[in-house]
């Protein structure tokens, strides 16, 4: 029996999230089955598929994959649910995040926590949970663009990491000892890559030329490089020929001050020991 909650609504959808709710809503019914019936395939409960149905929460990559293997719609809630990753980013990133696509090289410096593409899945939930004061579907879906951005370094043709690391961000506790070893293992696993280079910045540097503020330089296919830096007002993509070209000197200045790439991984199993 259908009850009312099955029902398949045409209207437009205002979000990637609805589009993605109504796209399964109508798979299901194409399939013959009730929100009911989808769920004990899932092992969900009925609400939760009702819930992702109305948008009213955000679905996660494994519940796409599944849907996608029992109604038969060869990775279209999967594709659909990219959209609704891209979309869980803030509006303030996502020029970050396209530049971060497309890049042939990206150089950071990150003075609070390891950068994004370098996080473990259990450390940037504790992070992200940790900034918005509590654990929610937000978060879960956030944590999951967060891994899909970290596609980027497993593509056949992976764009050049170079990494400086504050040691700050190496003995921040977030998430307490375990969440963070595993990090810092993964740091560690992360810097043997041939094209990822890990270095840290140690306390014992003092003044350092990115002491203001974290930075990432982009370079793009067409050899111009693009600047984000971000500082105590927010984020900022800059473009301005004089302004990026000091921010990649600085850069340059940087890497000299920190410790070098077999340095920095002693350093990181110093702290490994500490814990």
């Amino acid at each position: 029996m259908t009850s009312p909650g099955d029902a398949v609504t045409d209207h437009d959808p205002d979000s990637a999230a609805a589009f993605f709710g109504g796209e399964l809503a109508r798979a299901r019914h194409r399939a013959g089955l009730t929100q009911e019936q989808l769920a004990e395939k899932l092992n969900y409960s009925r609400g939760a598929v009702a819930n992702v149905e109305t948008a009213q929460r955000p679905p996660q990559r494994e519940f796409a994959e599944r849907c996608d293997e029992i109604l038969g719609t060869d990775g279209l809630l999967l594709r659909a649910w990219k959209l609704v990753s891209r979309e869980s980013v803030p509006a303030k990133y996502r020029g970050f995040i396209e530049e971060e696509e497309r890049a042939k090289s990206i150089h950071t410096y990150e003075q609070t926590f390891p950068p994004g593409l370098l996080q473990t899945q259990a450390y940037a939930r504790e992070l992200l949970a940790g900034v918005r004061m509590a654990y929610d579907n937000h978060v879960d879906t956030q944590v999951e663009a967060r891994m899909r951005r970290q596609e980027i370094l497993r593509r056949d043709d992976p764009p050049r990491l170079r990494a400086v690391i504050d040691e700050a961000a190496l003995r921040r506790m977030i998430g307490g000892a375990d969440v963070i070893r595993d990090q810092l293992e993964h740091l560690l696993k992360m810097g043997e890559m041939r094209h990822i280079t890990i270095q840290v910045m140690p306390f014992a540097a003092g003044a350092h030329a990115a002491l203001n503020g974290q930075m990432t330089i982009f370079d793009r296919l067409n050899g111009q490089p693009v600047l984000y830096y971000e500082g105590p007002t927010g984020g900022h993509i800059m473009t301005e020929a004089g302004v990026v070209s000091d921010a990649v000197d600085r850069m340059d200045v940087l890497r000299a001050q920190a410790l070098s790439p077999d340095e920095s991984a002693d350093m990181i199993r110093h702290v490994l020991e500490e814990l």
